[in-house]
């Protein structure tokens, strides 16, 4: 599965918040990271193109995340949703949803201001709240999000937490082998053999015939599930260390060729 190079400019995030709607705050406009919308388009164009095989719908997909991103669901401390939420609560008449607004940083220049689509209080035993963004590549120290129509690399803030799923050793099921992270909460479909590559399923009924592959360096793209599954189906163990702080943990073994991988993951909340 070939990935492409992608270019980048280096900013920095700081951990400020603010749920300001005018532009008072610097002497230019925010910058805009748009809210992502590659599942929806994917949706629309095999509602459009009802015949399109899995590999043309997984191309054209494709085509669509290099453009867009994937929509990256990252969750906030308690620290920074409490201050979310009293910021908006502040407010004499806030709207239904309220974009947020963060500070923003370049190396060597003045301070600028970035604008969030608006947070999510779900409030469930996954996270008190929540933005997603349109993520391109992301590791454990930075992300690659799309902005003004450019790939802009942020450094990741402390306070925006990623969900992973873990590769573990297969015999004690503690010893950490690899981690991907993860966009959003899904059962895994496979680990590539060489166990580069996490295929996660998507949530979507009529793009059951694909997903989602996480690579190791942290980028993504769209994949057949055919090809997830060719690397052999999983199967839930009933026996594993828990974990009372995480009622949604799962453990999901695969016999691919001979090889036997062991993931470690959380299931979606409500699902």
């Amino acid at each position: 599965m070939a990935r492409s190079l992608r270019l980048f400019h280096h900013f920095t995030f700081t951990a400020f918040f603010s749920a300001a709607v005018s532009a008072q705050m610097v002497s230019m406009n925010p910058f805009d990271i748009a809210p992502p919308t590659v599942l929806s388009d994917v949706k629309a164009l095999r509602a459009a193109n009802p015949k399109l095989t899995s590999v043309e719908l997984v191309d054209a997909a494709n085509k669509l995340l290099e453009k867009q991103g994937i929509a990256f669901t990252f969750s906030f401390d308690e620290a920074t949703c409490l201050a979310i939420d009293k910021s908006i609560k502040s407010m004499k008449n806030p709207p239904a949803k309220l974009n947020l607004r963060t500070k923003l940083k370049s190396v060597g220049a003045e301070p600028a201001t970035l604008t969030l689509p608006p947070a999510d209080f779900a409030n469930n035993e996954c996270s008190k709240c929540s933005v997603t963004l349109p993520v391109l590549e992301l590791t454990d120290k930075e992300f690659v999000a799309l902005m003004l129509g450019h790939n802009i690399k942020f450094h990741l803030p402390v306070n925006f937490i990623v969900s992973e799923v873990v590769l573990v050793d297969e015999m004690d099921l503690v010893t950490i082998k690899k981690k991907w992270r993860i966009p959003f909460r899904s059962a895994p479909l496979g680990v590539s053999y060489d166990e580069n590559v996490l295929y996660l399923g998507v949530f979507e009924p009529e793009l059951k015939d694909i997903s989602l592959a996480v690579f190791g360096e942290g980028v993504f793209q769209f994949a057949t599930r055919e090809e997830a599954e060719s690397n052999g189906k999983g199967t839930l163990l009933k026996e594993f260390p828990k974990d009372p702080a995480n009622p949604n943990l799962a453990f999901m073994r695969f016999e691919n060729r001979g090889l036997k991988q062991v993931v470690r993951y959380s299931n979606a909340c409500g699902r």
